[in-house]
């Protein structure tokens, strides 16, 4: 008997390990903070996605694949918008205009109503890519990852 149940525990163990692993559980990727004239310009991914900053706080995409699970007007291939580095004010985190450096980015797209798309840039490594994510408690929450171009 007890035998089996040894055997029973540590099949546990590793079904909850590797869901969580599966789930981000083992991110292993850090988040870093970035400089806004380091983010101006084109980044681009592996799979042909690409992202434009420009100086006046507006995005123009091309390819973006954006599969997300926690929105349903996520916008996919050629997309415009907005953005800004998020600035802490105690007990909320917001887009600031006036926000120069950061370690995380909110991009709202045009043609889609408030609230009904949130994906953030989260900046990783030394600042030189970034990926995307649609929950806020996930730090990369697609694989693809962005580099200057």
């Amino acid at each position: 008997m007890r035998f089996e149940r040894r055997i029973f525990v540590s099949a546990g163990v590793l079904l909850a390990a590797a869901s969580l692993a599966a789930c981000g559980g083992g991110q292993r990727e850090k988040s870093t903070t970035a400089d806004y004239v380091n983010v101006l310009g084109s980044w681009v991914s592996k799979s042909g996605g690409e992202i434009s900053f420009k100086k006046n706080g507006t995005f123009e995409a091309k390819s973006l694949m954006i599969d997300s699970q926690l929105f349903t007007a996520c916008p996919s291939g050629a997309t415009t918008g907005t953005w800004g580095f998020f600035k802490s004010d105690g007990d909320m985190d917001y887009v600031s205009a006036d926000a120069k450096s950061g370690k995380t980015i909110g991009l709202t797209f045009d043609k889609v109503p408030q609230g009904q798309c949130g994906v953030r840039v989260n900046f990783v490594k030394d600042g030189s890519v970034f990926c995307l994510s649609d929950d806020p408690e996930v730090l990369c929450s697609t694989k693809e990852r962005f580099t200057k171009r």
